[in-house]
């Protein structure tokens, strides 16, 4: 992000629109970032309501899988993009469907 700014801020709901190799299924999921982040690797503590999430394990390095509401799962900021927060200044804004409602 230039200037050190971050996309996302607690609260958020964001489009996940990259994602590391190995959890790329998670493209274009719709998440809520949670309370936590992380600054040395510059990701979020993310959960989807809807989904699964593809995670990649830190001790063991192997795909996992969140489950939905489970909010363990943690994705770079660059990777998130803001879903129309005014307060935020974020532009997007779609309707979801009731099922996706976060």
């Amino acid at each position: 992000q230039k200037g050190g700014s971050m996309r996302c801020k607690q609260g958020d709901r964001a489009y996940i629109i990259n994602d590391e190799i190995g959890c790329r299924e998670n493209i274009g999921k719709v998440v809520e970032v949670l309370d936590q982040f992380c600054a040395s690797t510059g990701e979020w503590r993310v959960v989807c309501h809807h989904d699964k999430l593809a995670c990649i394990h830190v001790r063991t390095m192997r795909k996992v899988y969140a489950e939905p509401g489970d909010g363990e799962c943690w994705i770079a900021d660059a990777y998130l993009l803001p879903i129309g927060n005014p307060d935020h200044g974020h532009d997007i804004d779609v309707a979801l469907p009731q099922s996706e409602a976060v």
